[in-house]
């Protein structure tokens, strides 16, 4: 959506659609290096500057299976219905946002700065 957005107002601000360099470092540079791959940024983005970043870190992909245990385990602790995806998404919506990210940070293993409870996944 931001690089649809880009694409279309570039020029009023002395731009070319035709040359967008998105640029990132560190987690930002992982999704800089994510949307230089994505097909939906195809016609969007001409070069991606990756600095100290790159979707090869173990840090930034996981599997889906566990991102998704670890946002039923997550909802689970603020007693969201686990019936389906939408109300998880509904529920965890409604939590405080510092409530969240105090269990998100009490989720994240000590003894790893790499290990993260949540990091980017591809979805079918």
């Amino acid at each position: 959506m931001a690089l649809k957005w880009v694409n279309e107002n570039i020029e009023f601000f002395g731009g070319d659609p035709k040359s967008v360099t998105v640029f990132g470092t560190s987690a930002g540079g992982a999704s800089a290096h994510y949307l230089l791959k994505s097909p939906l940024s195809e016609g969007f983005l001409a070069r991606a500057w990756s600095d100290s970043g790159s979707i090869n870190h173990v840090w930034s992909m996981m599997r889906t299976e566990d991102a998704a245990a670890n946002t039923r385990k997550l909802a689970n602790h603020f007693g969201c219905s686990m019936t389906g995806s939408e109300e998880i998404v509904e529920c965890l919506q409604k939590i405080d946002a510092l409530e969240l990210m105090r269990e998100i940070d009490r989720m994240t293993p000590k003894t790893m700065t790499l290990d993260c409870p949540f990091n980017p996944v591809i979805e079918p």
